[in-house]
């Protein structure tokens, strides 16, 4: 699938489309969407692949925005959007290689192409439904670690004030001047379990190793500092997905399972034809 996969943190990232949108950011302010489009998602199954044995992916447990009718019409006309559009919630991964988040600030290489829906009915609803809390949904991303055995999870009330209409229209925007098309709509990583960009415990442990504060995060400079010791957290405290191990994704309302995946990280790529 072709899923418009969204940043929503505050980072300045070189390689991505800033979107019209924003919504509340972990450390307080506004923060715009940004993204990038994801050619080629797979649903229900997939396999990652290592480049170099310092690879560290993480799962983050991510909403998708998938809509049942198509959206040729929002492409057409993205103000046809609004509080009662029908739309379906499914969970992904979004798959983060974070050693490849370098001293170039790109987002890309760690976020794109690493990714994976979840096969199943998802959730019906509306945005005006999520936005008033009355949806209920959970996704589970079980996955080893060197640590053991850990779980990314999110829930649909932690959509809740991110202007996730505001998010859908902006995107289908951007694909209308461009001449672009997108079937579906990541929400970025919300809910303090989702990510470890989310746990304000890791990100506080990650400043006070950079030596940055919230306030110097306003230079590129920072956030470099800030990047190289986020990998070197996470590979210390061995929170990266072993290979060879199957990552589960469950999507859940109650009791019903609603959606289900799996990502398992390879040590090699395939051997390419002569």
């Amino acid at each position: 699938m072709r899923i418009w996969i969204t940043d929503g943190s505050p980072a300045p990232f070189a390689d991505l489309i800033r979107l019209s949108a924003s919504h509340p950011g972990t450390m307080g302010a506004d923060v715009a969407y940004k993204g990038a489009l994801d050619e080629a998602v797979p649903v229900g199954r997939t396999t990652v692949h290592m480049q170099h044995p310092a690879d560290c992916l993480v799962p983050e447990a991510e909403w998708c925005i998938c809509f049942p009718e198509g959206t040729a019409a929002f492409l057409a006309d993205p103000s046809v959007l609004s509080d009662s559009t029908h739309i379906v919630l499914q969970g992904m991964i979004e798959g983060k290689w974070l050693n490849r988040m370098g001293d170039d600030l790109l987002w890309k290489p760690a976020s794109i192409g690493n990714n994976l829906l979840a096969e199943g009915t998802g959730i019906p609803t509306t945005f005006a439904a999520v936005e008033s809390g009355v949806v209920n949904g959970a996704i589970d991303i079980r996955y080893a670690c060197q640590a053991g055995h850990r779980t990314q999870s999110a829930s649909v009330d932690d959509l809740r004030g991110h202007n996730i209409l505001g998010l859908t229209r902006a995107v289908f925007e951007y694909c209308r001047e461009h001449g672009l098309s997108a079937e579906a709509v990541n929400c970025s990583a919300r809910g303090p379990n989702s990510a470890l960009a989310e746990d304000r415990a890791y990100l506080g442990r990650v400043l006070a190793a950079a030596r940055v504060t919230p306030a110097e995060l306003a230079t590129p400079a920072a956030w470099v500092t800030v990047m190289r010791e986020a990998v070197k957290i996470a590979a210390g405290d061995g929170l990266m997905a072993e290979p060879g191990a199957p990552m589960e994704l469950v999507v859940t309302v109650g009791s019903e399972v609603v959606g289900r995946g799996g990502m398992t990280v390879v040590t090699h790529s395939p051997a390419r034809s002569a």
